[in-house]
């Protein structure tokens, strides 16, 4: 299990930030409290949040060489506004990710 805490400042105020991600089924919550309007000056803010599935598919597993294993990628997450490292929507949304993983050591 892994857990975080971060913050974002606005000009006047500290909007934290917080997560945690279960490794075996690759599942990670999100949750925020941000500027209104996503506004750099509001002394105020709001609550959001997201859950972010993952399934990662394992292969050319190498023990001993420098790329430890790869892996192919799928996703999907879902959100309220705001704003979320690796999302372009600031609003509702719900997408879906792809991608490939590189494990090195």
């Amino acid at each position: 299990m892994h857990f975080y805490l971060r913050e974002f400042e606005s000009r006047n105020t500290w909007y934290p930030a917080f997560g945690m991600e279960k490794i075996s089924s690759n599942m990670t919550l999100h949750g925020w409290n941000q500027p209104d309007k996503l506004k750099f000056n509001a002394s105020s803010g709001f609550f959001g949040g997201a859950i972010d599935l993952l399934i990662k598919y394992k292969f050319l597993k190498n023990g001993d060489k420098t790329i430890r294993a790869l892996s192919a990628n799928i996703g999907i997450v879902a959100k309220t506004e705001g704003f979320l490292i690796e999302e372009a929507a600031l609003g509702n949304h719900v997408g879906l990710r792809f991608g490939m993983s590189i494990w090195i050591k």
